[in-house]
């Protein structure tokens, strides 16, 4: 049978007051129980509701959960209200609806959202456990601390260390003075990726010879100086006791080494060549990066010293695979070395500066003294780079023969 207007607005239903015969504390009681209850129903659900702004931090899940919470607390609060009106207002049919609808609602939110909740629930902590967690969590944040500030002291103590290591590094890099020698024009950087580098060089001149050094040891840090400092101590002391077979050189050089290594328990090693440059010619033994050759007027030739010998202290034994070459210079023409920082160092686009760019910067200028030379090469590899951090030792050495000109030759006549 169709409901009609007055059976929705309670029209053919006397008012439910009349159960109560209208007693002013019977009615009081249910209106003020409804009022009260329908109050705290309407304040739990506007107080999900106000929670809506930090609903995007939540999972999907949870935020469905707080809508049907807010429905249904919402929900019961209408029912509770409608309670009351139908004292005066028999919309019983009104009133159904809405207490079906809630209770369906309700149904649906428990039997889907809220009995999942219940082993989660069941297996969350107790105040008691929590209350241990805090206890333990407290107690690491103490150790932590303690550690972080032994680490920090640690930290300073290795970096005193170091910045001592580095000091001397720099103390035993050839002067300005050192670099001066007749005839030839050379020129030396050194620019470490850390506190201390593991490259090496040195410029020796002693009984008409120059000594020339080029390493580069594994790495660097504390122990790549170590081994370097090692390396510059044991080239010196073969250059004074005068050994110039470049074959029982290096051998002799590799076996201190190699000894020291194994001694330290470390796996570091060096690539390692050493020019000798007397009256000319240049004799280039041990393995390290290409040789480069500039003729004069910047023509270039690269030689290869892998078969010029082999890793410093890698082995005990490398006689068998030293060997040696032998380069001569005419007035204008000179030698460069360098280290890998140079030509692996890479911009922020990862791209190598690469051999044939630094041998095109020397080239182009090579018409200027050595200063400039090696000036021009590290500006051009630091534009390079870029901002890109520096993750490697940069070395670099140039090396010219002076040209005898006309004039000193009218000067000497003179």
């Amino acid at each position: 049978m169709w409901l009609t207007t007055f059976d929705l607005l309670g029209l053919n239903f006397i008012p439910h007051g009349h159960c109560y015969l209208w007693k002013p504390g019977l009615v009081a009681l249910h209106l003020g129980s409804d009022i009260l209850t329908s109050i705290a129903y309407y304040f739990v659900a506007i107080a999900v509701f106000l929670t809506r702004k930090r609903w995007q931090d939540l999972s999907k899940e949870t935020v469905v959960l707080l809508i049907g919470i807010f429905w249904v607390f919402a929900g019961c609060g209408t029912v509770h209200l409608l309670n009351g009106v139908t004292l005066w207002y028999p919309i019983y049919w009104i009133s159904g609806a809405v207490k079906l609808t809630t209770g369906l609602w309700s149904t649906y939110v428990f039997l889907f959202f809220l009995i999942p909740l219940i082993p989660i629930a069941l297996e969350a902590p107790t105040p008691a456990q929590m209350e241990e967690a805090n206890s333990k969590l407290a107690a690491a944040n103490q150790e932590i601390s303690y550690l972080m500030k032994k680490l920090k002291a640690e930290n300073l103590r290795m970096s005193t260390e170091l910045d001592i290591v580095r000091q001397i590094q720099q103390l035993v890099l050839p002067n300005s003075e050192e670099l001066e020698i007749e005839g030839l024009d050379i020129a030396g950087y050194m620019e470490p990726a850390n506190e201390v580098g593991g490259d090496y060089y040195d410029v020796l001149n002693a009984d008409g010879i120059v000594t020339i050094g080029m390493g580069d040891v594994t790495g660097h840090g504390l122990e790549s100086g170590i081994l370097m400092l090692m390396t510059q101590t044991a080239v010196r002391t073969l250059k004074e006791v005068r050994e110039r077979d470049p074959v029982k050189f290096l051998d002799a050089l590799n076996r201190t080494i190699y000894k020291n290594v194994q001694r330290m328990n470390s796996d570091k090693n060096l690539t390692l060549v050493v020019l000798n440059y007397a009256d000319g010619k240049v004799s280039i033994s041990g393995q390290h990066e290409e040789t480069i050759v500039v003729r004069k007027g910047g023509w270039i030739e690269r030689i290869d010293t892998m078969d010029l010998g082999f890793p410093i202290g890698l082995d005990i034994d490398i006689a068998d695979f030293i060997s040696h070459r032998i380069v001569e210079l005419q007035p204008g023409d000179g030698i460069v070395l360098y280290t890998d920082g140079i030509t692996e160092a890479k911009n922020i686009n990862k791209k190598q500066y690469g051999l044939q760019q630094l041998c095109e910067v020397i080239a182009q200028n090579w018409e200027l003294d050595a200063n400039d030379i090696k000036q021009a090469a590290i500006e051009d590899l630091h534009r390079h780079i870029g901002s890109q951090k520096v993750f490697d030792d940069i070395t670099l050495l140039v090396l010219k023969q002076e040209a005898t000109t006309r004039s000193q030759f009218e000067v000497t006549r003179l």
